[in-house]
């Protein structure tokens, strides 16, 4: 009967989640980030510039079932549920089910845990995945059997589907059972993941592998800082939230008792060190760490139960946590009773107002691929993002999203007033939108401009280069001599300094490149003089018909 009650309890508070959970999924509108990711489901693949295809498969499977943000994150809702209940099965403990309670306080008190029982983000299936696999690695020990194998390969690749730091997870693991590395079965699962993740392999060798270039080379290239150390050290805060004295503390007391234990604190250490490590290169963010709520959740769990001054502590905290946060989430959908402005109360108000202001005219935004996507989300038009060098490539880079827009009126987006707007939106209390009318849109993101030399001596100031223009299209683009400019980068690829590409009274002043051919042409510039930092690459890209300089250029390395 008391085995009954419990599972009775334990279901009815699993369903009552599920049931607030779907409210608030529907109710809450779409974060920038997931309005990026639901225009990957747009156009499903097997991979996209920022990250692997799980989440766009995810959302696309929510949208067979309901529209609008309830489909974009139905998974969400499902997933969070099976992870409890994963996370629940994982606890080892003969008098567990005494503490019910106590664990639906820690699960549910936990803050960052919370928001992917409703939010869309790649770390939304990468925690549930995640589960899957500590799952199957513990009934992998048991007895090894084929089932859990299996299901050890299926969840390691949907860890890198998911995101591509899943690898962590799993080589944290092996870590902490190197004899894992002689296992016939678990060398089975592992093939096996590799099969299933074949499909990805292939997309990134098609194109040029640029996720993991992204990922390793090129992204928060600003060098060291002592504020991402400190950040990195609050972030870890903001994953506990009120619990955090205690499930921290927990972690470190507690002696592991078997080897599944043991992983746990490995993959807990892990992570802690690999990203601290990280943050002396570059900025941090609090969701890398997220798959450390699984040793956080099942020590304080475990430490509790034996320890009675604690367990009335974490329970209190819990509780309080609980309070706050359900708090915060009604916030999140009634802004008059939230304390900050947060981006779900005003990112729908300025699209609506710029597809009013613009007539209903296509949108094409300067280094801002969310406004993009949320612009597309929210009026169903085309939209595009212009990447320049002074910000990132990314998913618009890559499609055919620029196709769409070309030839065509269009209402030009930018953070500032340099192209005399005509339109002027308030995003937010201290932040503004600038737009104007474009008659006849025109770009060339995907041509291609190539060095003849593979470097150039930064001690002579005239520079004389050969170049070669690529024109990948099935459109002839016009160029003139304004349009190609030189862009000067540090080592973290970010722009020093641009000048004018100059050419010889006998040159064109303009050039026309068929479709899938390509040009040769000579030019001039004068390298300026660098007082604080020194150039380390320089690249010739086109800043065609006043937009700002994009990647066409490939790098070439400057000699000192």
């Amino acid at each position: 009967m008391v085995k009954n009650s419990h599972k009775l309890f334990f279901w009815a508070v699993l369903g009552l989640v599920f049931i607030v959970n779907l409210i608030q999924a529907g109710q809450t509108n779409l974060l920038y980030d997931e309005a990026y990711y639901w225009y990957f489901a747009k156009d499903l693949d097997w991979g996209y510039f920022d990250h692997p295809p799980m989440v766009a498969a995810w959302i696309a499977i929510g949208q067979l079932f309901f529209e609008k943000a309830l489909g974009i994150r139905l998974l969400a809702v499902l997933s969070y549920i099976g992870t409890v209940f994963l996370l629940w099965k994982m606890i080892d403990h003969p008098e567990k089910r005494k503490y019910l309670k106590l664990f639906f306080l820690i699960v549910f008190g936990l803050a960052l845990f919370n928001i992917y029982g409703f939010f869309m983000v790649p770390d939304t299936p990468l925690i549930f995945f995640a589960a899957l696999f500590l799952y199957a690695y513990k009934n992998f020990l048991k007895d090894e059997s084929w089932f859990a194998t299996l299901l050890m390969g299926f969840s390691m690749a949907g860890l890198m589907y998911s995101k591509y730091h899943g690898l962590l997870l799993i080589v944290f693991v092996v870590l902490s059972n190197l004899k894992l590395i002689w296992n016939k079965k678990f060398l089975v699962a592992v093939v096996f993941g590799l099969i299933l993740f074949i499909p990805h392999f292939y997309w990134l060798y098609e194109h040029d592998f640029v996720s993991v270039r992204y990922h390793l080379f090129e992204r928060n290239r600003r060098g060291y800082r002592f504020e991402n150390n400190v950040n990195y050290l609050i972030d870890q805060i903001a994953v506990a939230g009120l619990l955090s004295p205690f499930v921290y503390w927990s972690v470190v007391k507690y002696k592991w008792k078997d080897v599944f234990q043991k992983g746990l604190k490995f993959v807990f250490f892990g992570f802690l060190l690999f990203f601290l490590f990280s943050s002396f290169q570059k900025k941090t963010q609090a969701q890398w760490v997220v798959l450390n709520i699984f040793p956080l959740i099942i020590f304080c769990f475990l430490y509790a139960v034996e320890h009675v001054k604690f367990r009335k502590w974490v329970m209190i905290s819990g509780l309080v946590s609980l309070i706050l946060l359900t708090y915060l989430r009604f916030a999140l959908v009634f802004p008059a009773i939230s304390p900050i402005s947060h981006e779900v109360h005003w990112t729908e108000n300025w699209v609506k107002d710029l597809q009013k202001k613009s007539g209903n005219l296509p949108a094409v935004f300067y280094d801002s691929y969310k406004n993009a996507a949320l612009y597309s989300y929210h009026t169903g038009l085309d939209a595009y993002s212009v990447n320049s060098l002074y910000s990132r490539e990314n998913q618009y880079s890559l499609d055919d999203s620029e196709e769409k827009v070309q030839g065509k009126q269009v209402v030009i987006v930018n953070s500032d007033t340099t192209d005399s707007p005509s339109i002027v939106l308030q995003v937010k209390k201290k932040r503004k939108l600038y737009g104007r009318i474009g008659s006849h849109f025109e770009s060339y993101r995907k041509a291609k401009v190539v060095l003849s030399q593979k470097s150039i001596d930064g001690r002579q100031k005239h520079q004389r280069v050969e170049i070669l223009i690529e024109n990948p299209y099935r459109r002839k683009i016009f160029l003139d001599v304004n349009d190609l400019k030189v862009a000067f980068l540090n080592k973290r690829l970010r722009v020093v300094s641009e000048v004018n590409l100059d050419f010889s009274a006998q040159s064109p002043t303009h050039f026309e490149i068929s479709p899938g051919k390509s040009i040769k042409i000579m030019g001039d510039f004068i390298l300026p003089d660098f007082s604080e930092e020194k150039p380390e690459w320089v690249a010739v890209s086109i800043a065609e018909h006043g937009l700002p300089i994009g990647f066409q250029g490939v790098n070439v390395r400057v000699l000192h």
